[in-house]
Parts: structure tokens; sequence; C-alpha cells
């Protein structure tokens, strides 16, 4: 008997789904499983990767055009996205330590396997390119000052410190570890683990209302750090089940179309210093604790399974799609300058440049990442489910 033709192409899709589902599916130790955090973080490396590309297309920008405008506000909402992965972090990492104490050496030693072995291959890997394309080398021709260049990035000092991140995007992981050495240190010493839920809420609230009214005065280092707190609050109001009661999709359309609005605005420069941050802020926050209840639209758009797994390799992807794009585009550099302005160019090579980031992502994310850094993969799907 012949097998209908619409059959076989159902079979054939759930092979392809099973497959990528057994390599980009992760269990993550020590948290249940949100699905919705996996989506979230897959919307935060797309906007991540806007940053980069318009970076290198530029040039096709027109001037005094709509292209020109929409471009500078894909740069300018693309660096969103570090912060919302600072809520993130701040959700997982303070959720660890307030619901049981851990020995402090355990802790960090799980975090340096989590940062390191996927960002030390990177590392190498720039460092190889350096010599090998010397005019794209970040590194010092003085010897003694490459070795401390290298050093320091090694310590991951850049970002919280003035200095050169060799990957560029890597200053952020120097937030990421400053957070991680210090927020054990708070939980201790102010005892946060006896206070209630609602006096951590209180504490949290004084500190991120207190940090952007400095901001609206004040061009302090490290303001972007709130948005750690900012996760350790919405860690509190998922566990108080704030919003669980609220079923009506209204709250499902404000907080999509809020994290939209919010974005935008940004990108647009309607929005700018503590209004910015305020906005951004209460955005991502609301868009985390209603996603993470578990039901409704914005839970269901955040876990499709391709964004799900695009989450999954987020750290992977993060590190690596900057160079991804870098050896796209660098062939393609003179090019794009004899090209000059040019907005359907600009718009063509997007999706393109976007796929062309996936691949290496994978790679390193199953190759490095998923090998050293995260636990084995969760159980097979036996069915292909919507």
């Amino acid at each position: 008997m012949i097998e209908p033709r619409s059959t076989a192409r159902a079979r054939d899709f759930s092979g392809i789904y099973t497959t990528l589902s057994n390599w980009f599916e992760i269990a993550l130790p020590g948290a249940g499983r949100l699905r919705a955090m996996e989506g979230v973080r897959g919307v935060s490396v797309i906007l991540v990767f806007f940053v980069h590309y318009v970076g290198l297309t530029k040039s096709l920008l027109p001037e005094d055009t709509l292209t020109e405008w929409s471009g500078k506000a894909l740069a300018l909402l693309g660096n969103r996205g570090v912060d919302l992965f600072f809520i993130l972090s701040g959700f997982l990492i303070y959720g660890t330590l307030i619901r049981k104490a851990h020995d402090y050496r355990k802790f960090m030693a799980r975090r340096v396997e989590r940062i390191y072995p996927t960002f030390l291959v990177v590392l190498a890997i720039y460092l190889v390119l350096s010599f090998a394309v010397p005019s794209e080398s970040k590194l010092p021709s003085d010897l003694t000052a490459a070795a401390l260049l290298l050093l320091a990035n090694i310590l991951l000092l850049p970002g919280i410190f003035d200095i050169e991140a060799i990957i560029t995007v890597a200053w952020s992981l120097s937030y990421e570890f400053f957070f991680y050495l210090t927020v054990p240190a708070l939980v201790a010493i102010l005892g946060l683990r006896r206070w209630t839920p609602r006096s951590r809420i209180v504490l949290q609230v004084v500190t991120i209302i207190a940090t952007v009214w400095v901001s609206a005065y004040v061009k302090a280092p490290h303001l972007r750090m709130v948005y750690f707190v900012a996760g350790m609050m919405v860690f509190e109001l998922v566990e108080l089940k704030a919003l669980t009661r609220v079923t009506s999709a209204a709250l499902d359309v404000a907080t999509i179309g809020l994290f939209v609005a919010s974005l935008v605005a940004v990108g647009a420069r309607w929005l700018n210093g503590a209004f910015a941050l305020g906005a951004t802020l209460i955005a991502f926050m609301l868009l985390c604790v209603v996603s993470f209840r578990g039901y409704g639209v914005t839970y269901r758009w955040l876990t499709v399974s391709p964004l799900r797994w695009l989450g999954n390799m987020s750290y992977s992807y993060y590190l690596i799609h900057g160079l991804s794009l870098k050896a796209l585009f660098f062939p393609m550099t003179s090019m794009l300058q004899r090209t000059g302005e040019n907005a359907p160019v600009f718009w063509a090579l997007l999706l393109p440049a976007f796929l062309s980031t996936l691949v290496p992502s994978a790679v390193l994310f199953l190759l490095v990442e998923k090998r050293w850094s995260l636990a084995a993969p969760v159980a097979k799907p036996a069915t292909v489910t919507s």
C-alpha cells in the first residue's frame, strides 16, 4: 500500500522535530523548568542580534529616511536584550539562594562551570583570528600589554572596569559574575531568608525606585545592575502567585502591548534616561510575571518550540553570533561600500544574516555548552505537540 504523501510529510516532520528536540531541550539543575523563560531568552538574543547587524550594515542606511530611523531604532532597542538577560539571571540566582542556603564554594564552582567552558572556547577562537587577521585584532602590539589584557578578559573584568573586551559582548559577563559574587553575601548578611516575601519586595522596590531616581540626575556607573534587582522581585512575585487569579485575555494584551511599546519608545528615543530605564523595567518584569504563570496568550507565544530552542542555546548564541556576522560581512565589505546607501539591501540581508548565525551557535552549544555546562537532556518527547 502506498503511503499518502501528507502522511509521509507528517512523519518526516515528526522525525525532524524529535531530532531538534533531542538536541535543544535542556533541564537545568536545581530549578523547576519554566518553559516561558526559555522563550524570553530567545526574545533576548533576537534583540541583541539587531545591535550587531545594524553595526555591520550601517553603510547601507540612507540618511534622513525611514530606513535609517528604523535601523538606529533596532540598534537601540537591541541593547535592551542584555537587560532582559539580567532580569532572568536575577530571578534564577536569587531564587536558588532564597529557597535554601548553599555552600559558597560549591555555588561559585557551579557558576564557573556554567560560564567558563563556552567562554574560553570562544575566546580561543578570537585569539586565533587575532593572529590570522591582524587588522581585526584587539590585542596590543606590546607583548606585556597583550598578556595583561588577555588575563583581564579571562578574569571577566571588562565591563565592570574600563577594560576592552576581546569578545565584544563579554562585558556583560562581568556584570553577571559580580552579581554571582555579591548576592550570596547580601542574602546572608541581611538574613533575607528570614524576611517575609513582602518585606523583601519592599526592599527591592525601594532599591529600584532609588536607582531610577538617581539615574535621572546622575550619570552613575553600572546602573544596569538594577535589572538584577528587578529579576529578584520577579521571583518574589512569582512565588506569591501574583496575577494568577487574573485570567482575562486583556492582561496578556496589555503585557505584550507594554513590552512592544517600551521597546519602540526606547528605540525611537521617545523615552531616554530614567524614563527609558523605568519603562523597560516595568514592561520586562510584567512580561516575566505574566508568562511564568504557565497559561495565557503570552505563555503560549513564548513557549513555541523554535523560540525556546533558541533560548536554550542563548549563551552560545550570545557569545558567537557577533563573530558569525563578522565572518559573513567581512568578505562583503568592499561590495557593501560600492553599493552605498541601499535600503532594500539592508532589509533583504536581515533574515539571511540571522539564519547564518544559528549554525555556529548550534555547533558551539551542542559540542561545548550542553556537554560541559548543562544537565543531561530531558526525556525525548513521544509525540509532536503544538
